[in-house]
């Protein structure tokens, strides 16, 4: 589960997603109960961004609630307002019916803290909400899943940790100013894990909205390690101002390799 993407009650958000699949949308809600409720809205518009991203704009329940987005068949976790914490997992397109164990283990010593089977919601969808909510290990169908809460956030200024999940896309945001994607995220990877970034990355994706110094605006940028030079414009900011002196944070996606070692846990603070 994405815990990264924090929204409000009824904030209207882009959704976006790298794919060849045909332009689809299905959007669902999980309340606190564990109701699984379709709320795809009518006639979406879906945009092209060019190879092969897609964006569509959905307004998300006045609830607090976990919202699953389906678009072109990727799923985009949020968490809307405070609902309880749950992992969510995607077992696939059509796989329903299933049973599920998952065992939740001290991260420390490996301990198990609580198990058992999944509950389906449908869509592929299974979760359970957790009774122990301390650092732990979610181990399901041979995966680790980290769990980590509660999630901190800080009006004035965010400080945060990302764990980057091998071999797989997932759509992050950093606000950090004065920051961008090579110097503030990709080198001190590098610096923590003594690999280059071409042994853990292979591309991040952005599409900032609004103009920044480097002249970018409403434009395509991909930044590959290794390839891409940190000096061009490519070498995106995470945060962005407008002409009207407001931050628009960068939303971009981040596709890693299964690289060697343990999951990288990249932490930062919005001040340094």
């Amino acid at each position: 589960m994405q815990h990264s993407a924090f929204k409000d009650r009824g904030e209207s958000v882009d959704i976006f997603a790298q794919t060849n699949k045909p332009d689809s949308l299905k959007v669902f809600k999980i309340l606190d109960d564990d109701t699984f409720t379709d709320i795809t809205p009518e006639d979406p518009t879906i945009d092209s961004l060019g190879a092969n991203l897609r964006k569509t704009n959905i307004t998300l329940p006045d609830e607090n609630s976990i919202v699953v987005s389906f678009l072109n068949e990727q799923p985009v976790f949020t968490r809307v307002g405070n609902p309880k914490i749950r992992f969510t997992f995607f077992a696939g397109k059509d796989k329903t019916g299933l049973e599920i164990p998952y065992d939740m283990v001290n991260q420390d010593d490996g301990e198990s803290i609580e198990s058992g089977n999944l509950t389906e919601y449908g869509e592929g969808l299974y979760g359970f909400i957790p009774e122990n909510t301390g650092d732990a290990i979610i181990k399901v169908k041979g995966l680790v899943f980290p769990l980590r809460v509660p999630y901190t956030v800080d009006s004035a200024g965010m400080a945060g940790q990302i764990y980057l999940q091998k071999n797989a896309w997932m759509m992050l945001a950093i606000p950090k100013e004065d920051a961008k994607i090579y110097e503030d995220f990709i080198k001190p990877i590098e610096d923590q894990t003594g690999k280059d970034g071409n042994e853990i990355f292979e591309i991040m994706n952005a599409y900032p909205y609004t103009e920044g110094p480097n002249g970018s605006k409403r434009q395509f940028l991909s930044f590959v390690p290794g390839v891409t030079n940190p000096a061009s414009s490519n070498n995106f900011q995470l945060i962005y101002e407008d002409t009207n002196g407001e931050k628009e944070i960068t939303g971009f996606w981040c596709k890693t390799l299964d690289y060697e070692g343990d999951v990288i846990t990249y932490n930062w603070d919005a001040t340094t």
